[in-house]
């Protein structure tokens, strides 16, 4: 995310109540829970209540639904990380340029 949004996006996570945790690994996931370890001091902790635990693991694109579909669909796009992992800026960009290209098309 560009340094100028970025605090406005924060802000907005804080008031729903969204926590960050930083520099942890993830060694298991249960139905409520969750097992961490610091990545520098390898202590443990189990946190938990809550219902959806959201990874931010890495910069590795994943089209495998893409393939998929392009086997029997004739029109499907593929766009953002799933494309090339990199910054919103350039995703958003990626999807207006679609959008213009299937706009004109379809005159």
């Amino acid at each position: 995310m560009g340094r100028y949004i970025i605090g406005g996006i924060l802000g907005r996570l804080d008031e729903q109540g969204v926590k960050f945790r930083f520099s942890e690994e993830v060694t298991a996931i249960g139905e409520h829970t969750a097992e961490v370890r610091n990545v520098y001091s390898w202590r443990p902790s189990t946190i938990g209540d809550f219902d959806s635990v959201v990874l931010a693991c890495g910069s590795v694109s994943e089209s495998s639904l893409f393939d998929e579909l392009t086997t029997e669909l004739p029109d499907v796009h593929i766009l953002g990380d799933a494309y090339a992992p990199r910054r919103l800026v350039f995703a958003t960009r990626q999807a207006w340029a679609l959008a213009k290209q299937l706009v004109t098309a379809a005159r």
